[in-house]
This record gives C-alpha cells, sequence and structure tokens, in this order.
C-alpha cells in the first residue's frame, strides 16, 4: 500500500501531465533564482505557488549557494520541493512591512536582467513580475 507522501507524489505527477506546457525546468529555475538572490533590485521576498497546492507562499528567494540540481533546498525560511513543482512565482512591486515601512522593488531593471537570461515565461503587471512554470 502506498503510503502518504508517493500518493501526493502520483498526483502532482498526474496533474503537471495535464499541463498544456511545461515552460521552466531545473536550471531555468536555478538561473532565475540566482540572478533574483543577487540583484540589488529585489528587496523583498517574492510570491510562491506550488501545483496542486492553493496556499501561495511570501518567502525570501533562496541564495545561489543553497540551490540544489533537481529541487530547492529544505532550509527555512526559503520554500522547499522540486522545482517541478512551482507552478509560479511573482515579484511583488512593493512590500508594506508596517505603517511606516515600504520596500520597493524596481520592476523595470528586474525585467531586463530576467530577459537577459533568455526566453523565459514572464509576465507583467503594474503590480508584479510573474514567472510562470506551466502553462495550464
Amino acid at each position: 500500500m502506498p503510503n502518504a507522501a508517493s500518493e501526493d507524489k502520483r498526483r502532482i505527477n498526474a496533474t503537471i501531465a495535464k499541463a498544456r506546457a511545461c515552460l521552466m525546468n531545473d536550471s531555468k529555475w536555478r538561473e532565475v533564482f540566482s540572478l533574483l538572490g543577487s540583484s540589488p533590485h529585489l528587496r523583498t521576498p517574492v510570491r510562491w505557488r506550488f501545483v496542486r497546492d492553493d496556499r501561495v507562499f511570501f518567502d525570501p528567494v533562496p541564495p545561489a549557494s543553497w540551490l540544489l540540481a533537481k529541487h530547492l533546498p529544505d532550509t527555512l525560511p526559503s520554500p522547499y520541493g522540486p522545482y517541478r513543482e512551482i507552478d509560479w512565482i511573482e515579484i511583488p512591486a512593493q512590500h508594506q512591512v508596517d505603517r511606516w515601512v515600504t520596500h520597493k522593488n524596481d520592476l523595470d531593471a528586474l525585467m531586463t536582467e530576467l530577459r537577459e537570461l533568455g526566453q523565459l515565461p514572464l509576465s507583467r503587471s503594474d503590480s508584479a513580475i510573474r514567472i510562470s512554470g506551466y502553462e495550464w
């Protein structure tokens, strides 16, 4: 009888198989995270959504030294798991820390940096940049 973890993996794999297109791979995610982790234009955590998970996490990008070949490390405060399970990440234009402090990201500069990595599934609004892992 399969355990809960293997059943979760089976369901995630089945969901991923239904995607119209896989837009990212492990090396592209590592490149994106390496760039974001070292960019002076990123001053806030990012929003993360994983396949088959309705929650949206708001956590920092892990430093490049933590990035593993096939998955994010199990190191708090960053989310962890296989890169292939990332549905999308979103870089907000700003994050209000408290009543007096708001951190702002330079979305124009970040778009320029991300485009220098090559073809990426980027979408931009006034409030965020989204990098999609899948087309549904």
